[in-house]
């Protein structure tokens, strides 16, 4: 992607956004189902296991391991909604739980596996308005991957926007949680600031803050009203971006 390609128009309101999930099981969503779980909206809509545009509820991925829950999806597209009324949200979930970076650069079975559903939801002509990237946990496990954690996602990321429909995609991520035992995951903070230079350093994109997130008691995943400010937090991150492109601010 050139830096003098521009974003996404959002002053069409006929424009339909279109937004691809990837990264692992926090993107996928561990979370306890919440009584917002069955919300629905006519103007958002995910592509589902079948290929096929469904209206959009949680869980948006598919069940892994015998679970499925609450992701940042759904409150990513209900910000994004109300802010643009005009417009029709659409959602393409790939996260996979468990999964390393290793699996979703251009090389790897995820990435082929998501480029390949992204083909497909935008067969009506629509081009891809943003990447909402959550992933990095199995990379912190070791000091070694989490190393060469941001020149293996920027590789992975000018990939994504190299496929036909996404070159003006905007790119956003997320930090992990700060619950993370540095112990267990020796890394995180390597890859929290990876994500953050890759952000600052690729055009249109931008990264989350995890302060004040907290986990469902097992020091790995994000606890339901976290996952809900998640997905707001990447709902004002690429709003914010948009914006500052087209507005010039």
């Amino acid at each position: 992607m050139s830096d003098s390609v521009g974003i996404i128009g959002v002053g069409d309101t006929s424009k339909r956004l279109v937004f691809l999930l990837a990264g692992q099981s926090n993107m996928a969503g561990r979370a306890a189902l919440d009584d917002e779980a069955g919300r629905t909206d006519p103007r958002i809509l995910q592509f589902n296991a079948d290929d096929v545009w469904i209206p959009a509820t949680d869980p948006l991925h598919v069940p892994q391991f015998g679970f499925a829950g609450t992701g940042p999806g759904m409150s990513f597209a209900w910000t994004v909604a109300e802010a643009l009324p005009g417009h029709e949200i659409r959602l393409i979930p790939c996260a996979v739980g468990a999964t390393p970076l290793a699996r979703w650069e251009p090389d790897g079975d995820l990435f082929k596996n998501a480029a390949n559903r992204l083909c497909l939801a935008l067969a009506e002509g629509e081009s891809l308005a943003g990447i909402l990237w959550h992933q990095g946990e199995t990379d912190a496990r070791t000091e070694a991957d989490a190393a060469t954690y941001e020149t293996r996602l920027e590789k992975a990321v000018r990939a994504w926007r190299a496929l036909p429909g996404a070159a003006q995609a905007v790119f956003v991520c997320g930090e992990l949680g700060r619950f993370l035992s540095p112990t267990d995951f020796p890394g995180a903070a390597s890859v929290n600031a990876a994500l953050h230079n890759l952000a600052s350093r690729i055009p249109y994109s931008a990264c989350v803050s995890s302060a004040g997130l907290g986990d469902k008691g097992d020091c790995k995943h994000f606890d339901t009203p976290a996952q809900r400010e998640l997905g707001r937090r990447y709902a004002e991150a690429f709003l914010k971006t948009v914006a500052a492109e087209t507005m010039g601010i």
